[in-house]
């Protein structure tokens, strides 16, 4: 995870969709800071950012505004933090998957049939590591944003 920190000098586009049925909100936005503009980012929630924030960006890749994860702003205090699963959450489901397809695999007969259930079982192993890393990260970015809160209020 990296962390910059910038002074917004102008926030603008934003719109804040709702995702299907679930009705949960995301805001999309674009920002302009040090004379550098980043267009379309997504943040979970609605988090509210206006020119002259300064704000601790996130990034999974360093300098890379498209893999922000969440923030940390100082002159609000609002954190916005990643949805994400728990890491129980994520190795209980991916236990499910990885179950599921052994006993695809192991009831198949055929050698065909047996070919194909090893080959989706190889796909649910690729998920499930998906799904656990996921989580990882998300816990490890929402650690890194509280503690970047924890050291703006130790100020």
């Amino acid at each position: 995870m990296h962390v910059e920190t910038l002074t917004l000098e102008r926030v603008f586009d934003v719109q804040r969709p709702t995702i299907g049925r679930s009705r949960d909100t995301t805001s999309d936005f674009s920002f302009e800071a040090q004379g550098r503009k980043v267009y379309g980012l997504n943040a979970p929630g609605t988090p509210s950012l206006k020119a002259g924030d300064r704000v601790s960006f996130v990034l999974r890749e360093s300098g890379n505004f498209q893999s922000l994860v969440g923030w940390h702003n100082h002159t609000t205090g609002e954190d916005v933090l990643p949805r994400h699963r728990s890491l129980g959450r994520g190795l209980f489901h991916a236990g499910v998957i990885l179950v599921f397809g052994w006993m695809m695999f192991s009831t198949a007969e055929q050698p065909g049939v047996r070919l194909m259930t090893g080959g989706l079982l190889a796909l649910f192993v690729l998920i499930a590591i998906s799904t656990v890393q996921n989580a990882w990260q998300g816990q490890q970015a929402a650690r890194v944003i509280r503690s970047l809160r924890e050291s703006a209020e130790g100020r």
